[in-house]
């Protein structure tokens, strides 16, 4: 009796969710490769599906190595970029330093000049025309290093002055003559009178003279900075000797600050991203001042009732005017003055947070001449705007890594899907041997057209072995039940025929027993297996027609197997 295949109501789940009901309501091993059904099912049993496994380690692992990738290079980055930044902004002030230094050595070096003048007889009182013509050719080649080059007398307190008006587009030069004679006049070279006059023709008591003549007082020295005309101006002072070594007066030489204020514009404009810079004055008694600003509408001059500039403003009035100076004002709050600061942090660049979040980078350089030009100038640069490139070329950068994350996980699916695809073959041809369906298996990959079997072997190695093998092995189990079959066929007929003999070997009777066997026994005999050429003898095609036992199952491989020597040429050459 055949055994029938085992039925299933519709609607009933399956136990083994490797099983799938046909349309004929019989259960057969799934094609299937992926189900989710049969995915949550291994799960809930315990059973980590290989697909899960594949997915999860590569998207890991890439994930892990991108996340891992951007973070050393987006830190590699912003620290290039800080320090390029720092380089920069030290570079800069470096710069605008040197420059600073180079116009106030100018000064001093032109002083110096002149006092040399007056020691070896050069210049003398008696002459004072010759005296200024010599300041204004100075004063006219070196415009752009200073303003001014005065000598003031101690005796009487004249002064004799060649000046640069930079008040129209192109400089003119000056000349004040003061005296009994000419009663404070300022005159151009050929005589003309300008408006311009002081109301005393004495000035021994001027700060450019009491600052080097008198007592304890030294050779030279710069003066505080003092306003005038709406500017900020810085003398120089050297004291004067005649060839006997008695004392004249004070040579001197004065700049305005203007030049200062075009410097740090200049600097800031030449800048790619928003640069602040401001000039401070930092006095021994700690009254800090602002002197210039690369903001050309930022005012730091303190006004008379009469609206004239007559002073410059504290570092503290100006926190009250401008939101970055209140920053760095509450920056250096800690400390009695800038020289403190100064004295304790350095020059190191440091890191200011603005209201809103914005982030400035702090840097300042000093110039110091003397206690009373002591100044520091202090950089801020916009390090957002520093970091926009970056932080641009970030987004892109996380696009990337997202899209060759999204890739990985799907070439991750599709290898899994291809190696379980592979496993679940093998699993299906297991679950068919398990009820003896060697026909289903063996004939799967049977070619219609020749009649030899193509088996399609897996790609990967590992996968090529194991398939190699199972086929190998029901091909083997193939033959040792077709032999079975034979050997109980003749062993049957025998009995059949009432004659008793023992099995022949190798289709050879045995040499100890000669029986005579019913000829219309040997008809229904199957013929010999394993023949000189190595295949299989073709079995009976009525035998596979019939109805199949239990026991007629196992002899339905033996067709698909006759070829067998054959098909492992072929599968060998498709591999």
């Amino acid at each position: 009796m055949s055994q029938p295949s085992p039925q299933y109501v519709r609607g009933e789940v399956s136990l083994d969710e490797s099983m799938s009901m046909n349309s004929n309501g019989v259960v057969v091993p799934s094609n299937t490769v992926f189900t989710w059904r049969r995915f949550v099912t291994s799960l809930r049993q315990g059973r980590i599906p290989i697909t899960l496994l594949l997915v999860a380690f590569i998207s890991v692992l890439t994930v892990g190595i991108a996340l891992i990738s951007w973070e050393l290079t987006y830190s590699a980055a912003t620290t290039a970029a800080d320090s390029l930044s720092v380089s920069l902004q030290r570079q800069i002030l470096t710069t605008i330093i040197s420059n600073v230094e180079t116009i106030l050595e100018a000064t001093e070096q032109s002083t110096m000049l002149q006092v040399a003048n007056w020691a070896d007889g050069t210049f003398q009182l008696s002459d004072r025309e010759a005296v200024l013509k010599v300041l204004h050719n100075t004063v006219e080649a070196n415009y752009n290093f200073y303003s001014t080059q005065t000598f003031t007398t101690v005796s009487n307190g004249y002064m004799w002055e060649a000046i640069t008006d930079d008040s129209g587009s192109q400089p003119n030069f000056l000349d004040w003559r003061q005296g009994a004679t000419y009663d404070g006049n300022l005159t151009t070279w050929n005589g003309s009178v300008l408006v311009d006059s002081y109301a005393s023709p004495d000035n021994a008591d001027g700060y450019w003279v009491t600052a080097v003549v008198g007592p304890n007082t030294p050779e030279s020295t710069w003066s505080s900075v003092q306003v005038w005309q709406g500017k900020g101006w810085k003398t120089h002072c050297r004291r004067i000797y005649d060839q006997s070594s008695a004392v004249l007066g004070a040579q001197n030489a004065d700049l305005t600050l203007d030049f200062l204020q075009r410097l740090l514009a200049d600097s800031a404009s030449a800048m790619p991203i928003d640069a602040y810079l401001y000039a401070l004055e930092m006095s021994p008694q700690g009254q800090d001042v602002m002197i210039a600003s690369s903001i050309p509408t930022l005012d730091f001059y303190g006004y008379d009732d009469m609206q004239n500039a007559v002073r410059t403003l504290s570092f503290a009035e100006m926190a009250q005017k401008d939101q970055i100076v209140a920053i760095l004002f509450k920056e250096f709050a800690g400390y009695a003055s800038l020289a403190s600061y100064m004295a304790a942090m350095g020059t190191e660049t440091r890191l200011l947070q603005l209201p809103g979040g914005a982030q400035f980078m702090l840097q300042m350089g000093e110039v110091k001449r003397d206690d009373n030009t002591h100044w520091v100038i202090v950089m801020l640069l916009d390090r957002d705007a520093i970091m926009m490139p970056l932080h641009d070329s970030n987004r892109k950068t996380i696009g990337i890594v997202v899209a060759v994350v999204v890739a990985a996980c799907v070439l991750s699916v599709l290898f899994s899907y291809f190696l379980a695809k592979a496993l679940h073959k093998i699993t299906k041809d297991l679950s068919m041997l398990a009820d003896f369906k060697f026909q289903e298996v063996l004939q799967e990959d049977l070619d219609r057209k020749t009649g030899l079997r193509r088996p399609k072997y897996s790609r990967i190695s590992e996968l090529w072995r194991i398939q190699r093998a199972f086929h190998k092995m029901v091909v083997t189990f193939a033959q040792a039940l077709s032999r079975n079959r034979q050997f109980s066929d003749a062993m049957n007929a025998d009995r059949v025929g009432g004659i008793s003999r023992r099995p022949t070997i190798g289709g050879q009777p045995n040499s100890s027993s000669r029986n005579v066997t019913n000829p219309a026994s040997r008809t229904n005999e199957s013929p010999p297996v394993g023949g000189a050429s190595g295949t299989l003898s073709r079995v009976n095609e009525a035998a596979l027609v019939a109805e199949p036992s239990a026991s007629t199952r196992r002899v339905d491989i033996v067709r698909s197997a006759t070829v067998l020597s054959l098909e492992e040429v072929v599968g060998e050459n498709q591999v």
